[in-house]
């Protein structure tokens, strides 16, 4: 996938505020098109700005479907419309990892702030993973493409 392409697919991911327990059909559809293959074995997670468990929940069952045919994977985080996860999130994100996972490579974006706390907070959550931060989607594609 080119960057050009991967711009044009990421305007099509939603960004739902609140999803009720009871999911339908196009709020599943919405949330788990933020996780896609961008390349053979390298999985883009667009993350939304509004996190809650039942989110989690979906795209964790999304990511394992894409990949339960792959014996390893990069993960491109792309944070650039996040906001800071609450604790209960990040035990959540925890359970996105995976001895099939090579390397993760996180997008952030301009915001400053936001890049000093993602910092601080993906370090508990990404200790163990063999991670780095990136300066630009462009770049992340790169180099997990030259990763596998």
């Amino acid at each position: 996938m080119t960057i050009t392409e991967l711009e044009e697919h990421l305007k099509n991911c939603k960004d739902l505020k609140n999803p009720a327990d009871n999911l339908t059909e196009e709020n599943r559809d919405a949330i788990i098109s933020t996780i896609f293959l961008c390349n053979p074995n390298v999985v883009y997670m667009y993350e939304t700005t509004h996190h809650n468990m039942q989110k989690i929940k979906v795209q964790r069952q999304w990511l394992f479907e894409i990949t339960k045919n792959h014996k390893s994977y990069d993960l491109i985080v792309d944070l650039s419309r996040s906001k800071p996860p609450s604790a209960e999130i990040r035990e959540g994100i925890k359970t996105f990892l995976n001895d099939k996972m090579n390397r993760i490579y996180i997008y952030i974006g301009s915001n400053v702030l936001l890049k000093l706390a993602a910092k601080f907070v993906l370090y508990s959550v990404f200790k163990d993973m063999d991670y780095s931060f990136v300066s630009s989607r462009e770049e992340a594609l790169k180099l997990s493409v030259n990763d596998n």
